[in-house]
């Protein structure tokens, strides 16, 4: 589903105004960026809560990057049903 959610991600994103937001960490052991990416979408702004909700990723938490860790648990189980 990583692929899918990139392309979701992408073509959501394409030429809008963006804000990334940072949480303790910026990078992941494997060198990625830990980004909450917030667009103005009218079923909620921030990006990873879109692609949960919609069923593209789940939820993924590590220590100490629990922000917005429990709005994005609560996605999830919606989305679960």
């Amino acid at each position: 589903m990583a692929e899918a959610a990139r392309d979701v991600n992408g073509k959501m994103a394409a030429g809008m105004p963006v804000r990334l937001e940072y949480d303790r960490e910026k990078v992941d052991s494997g060198g990625r960026r830990l980004v909450y990416l917030f667009l103005f979408l009218p079923d909620g702004g921030m990006m990873n809560a879109v692609l949960i909700r919609r069923g593209f990723t789940h939820v993924m938490s590590i220590r100490p990057n629990l922000r917005y860790r429990d709005l994005l648990v609560d996605c999830q189980r919606k989305a679960i049903g």
